[in-house]
């Protein structure tokens, strides 16, 4: 879990335990992605009517109501294919857990060296055991076919993404599922790929959320999979639904999902220019990657100074000394981006 440091309001990192400030972390999507008034609007709109529902006694028909309207506009937005669904859940990890308990079957699940480290804790809070793997390439030779493979695509910490050739390599070469924790897939180059992927082949499951678009608060996430898997998956979950609220939002997020696209393109767009200014301006080689944060390389061993000289400018970033292959790389935060000048000061001194 995340460990704070009450007197400098500082966050450190549970893989790297390199320092960061709390207060960056908690505003930066928040103000990277400008939602329109409207949409708070929206908010304060839906809990009035869900209030006076719940007063009149007749909340559960509207819960139900909301939630069918919310599968329909994510189909929509989305543009799912017949034979495709959307199911909801609180958060990517806790849809994660029901797909685990729900089809681990006592195998091992199969995973990379490097992913998101909350991999780790989710599968060993399950008690299920995991088969790690140093490159995808060996996954898709040497892990057995009945096993669920679990990756982050785009990957986080590396940024790296899946090409479709990867993609159909690993899912057509197996029986067990393929879980792609999708938190990023609005910043990869080609966001909507692989949904093209989920008629063809029911054995993979795509795990996406909010938190990445600045609504974490909402607590909204969402898989997508064949009909058969979704149906499996919402009779044997164990937690309960969204709730009306949560429903109520995701159809005004999934109304607006052009808007969420173009603030998405534009960060990215940041994201790369921050990156070429750094290629040209310092001896930094940026990695081109599919995440909202950049990775830098750095060259350097040891890069807490550097790190610790931008947080103390005010600049988000941490570094990934304990990330083997990855010592010398820095993380720079989306609210880094528009800090342009300080950064390449930093990087040249």
């Amino acid at each position: 879990m995340n460990q704070f440091c009450p007197a400098s309001n500082r966050l450190k990192h549970p893989r790297t335990a390199a320092p960061f400030r709390l207060d960056h972390l908690l505003k930066e999507r928040q103000d990277l992605f400008r939602w329109p008034k409207t949409f708070e609007a929206d908010i304060h709109a839906i809990t009035a009517h869900i209030g006076e529902a719940a007063s009149a006694g007749v909340l559960t028909g509207i819960e139900t109501d909301l939630q069918e309207k919310a599968e329909r506009a994510a189909r929509t937005a989305l543009g799912l294919s017949d034979g495709v669904s959307a199911v909801f859940g609180h958060s990517i990890i806790q849809l994660l857990e029901q797909v685990l308990i729900t089809r681990s079957e006592n195998h091992p699940v199969s995973t990379l060296n490097r992913d998101f480290f909350l991999f780790d804790k989710t599968l060993m809070k399950l008690g299920i055991a995991q088969e790690k793997f140093p490159t995808l390439d060996e996954l898709i030779r040497k892990s057995p076919s009945h096993h669920t493979v679990l990756l982050s695509a785009p990957n986080n910490p590396t940024t790296q993404d899946l090409s479709p050739c990867e993609l159909e390599s690993l899912v057509s070469a197996r029986e067990g599922l393929v879980l792609l924790d999708e938190a990023y897939v609005l910043f990869s180059k080609a966001p909507e790929h692989r949904l093209a992927f989920l008629k063809k082949h029911p054995n993979l499951v795509l795990l996406r959320g909010t938190s990445k678009s600045g609504l974490a608060g909402i607590g909204l996430g969402y898989m997508l999979c064949c009909e058969t898997t979704a149906v499996e998956f919402l009779q044997s979950r164990v937690s309960s639904m969204i709730s009306a609220i949560q429903a109520a939002m995701a159809i005004r997020l999934f109304g607006k999902y052009d808007e969420l696209r173009r603030m998405a393109a534009r960060l990215a767009g940041m994201r790369d220019d921050t990156g070429r200014r750094i290629a040209q301006e310092t001896r930094c080689h940026p990695v081109s990657g599919s995440c909202d944060f950049l990775l830098l390389r750095t060259g350097r061993s040891d890069c807490s100074e550097i790190v610790s000289t931008m947080n103390d400018s005010g600049i988000p970033a941490l570094a990934y000394q304990r990330l083997p292959g990855y010592e010398d790389a820095v993380k720079l935060f989306p609210a880094a981006f528009e800090r342009g000048d300080d950064i390449v000061r930093i990087l040249s001194s």
